[in-house]
């Protein structure tokens, strides 16, 4: 059963990305550059952790570039349906014993990036979650990576981390390819 309601959350969250990749070049401009907040009927494609343009070290080069409606295009495809996904995500109790199990290494596809594998997961109670990542070297090139992720954002969990929301620590993941990201 919570395989099916993984699958339906997945495909509604497929369905919105299709969706915002399309409205978000439209619905940029008439979004709050103070606050870096999108309009109120547009919630579900914000990113409250880090409004638009998003953060320098990511969208700095771009914005120099190419202009804020730039980078506030691409941090939004980045990061597509951020506000939607953290309605769909497990959150667990650190006070109370949770029960981690993983194959494969636990860092791969985590930022400083390298090449490796990972699927895990976590319980507490009826809660139960998993994330699978593998990222690959690309051939040809020395600092460029590719990744897959899908499940559940559980990364920083499994590496002792307690963040506090707002935070993407255990937000639904649907199935995700980052192609270049550098070493």
């Amino acid at each position: 059963m919570k395989i099916l309601v993984w699958c339906i959350k997945v495909c509604i969250l497929l369905a919105a990305e299709a969706v915002a990749l399309l409205l978000t070049p439209l619905v940029v401009p008439f979004a709050n550059r103070e606050t870096g907040q999108l309009p109120k009927l547009f919630w579900w494609m914000d990113n409250p952790n880090a409004p638009i343009p998003g953060p320098k070290s990511i969208t700095g080069g771009i914005l120099a570039k190419r202009g804020w409606h730039a980078a506030s295009v691409y941090w939004l495809w980045r990061n597509s349906v951020y506000a939607l996904a953290g309605k769909f995500r497990v959150w667990f109790d650190f006070s109370q014993p949770v029960t981690f199990w993983h194959t494969g290494d636990k860092d791969a596809g985590v930022d400083p990036y390298h090449a490796g594998w990972f699927f895990g997961t976590m319980r507490q109670g009826n809660i139960w979650a998993w994330e699978f990542r593998a990222a690959w070297l690309w051939p040809m090139t020395k600092n460029k990576i590719g990744m897959f992720r899908v499940g559940y954002k559980l990364s920083k969990w499994f590496n002792g981390g307690r963040p506090e929301l707002p935070s993407a620590t255990g937000m639904l993941q649907v199935p995700s390819i980052r192609p270049f990201l550098s070493l």
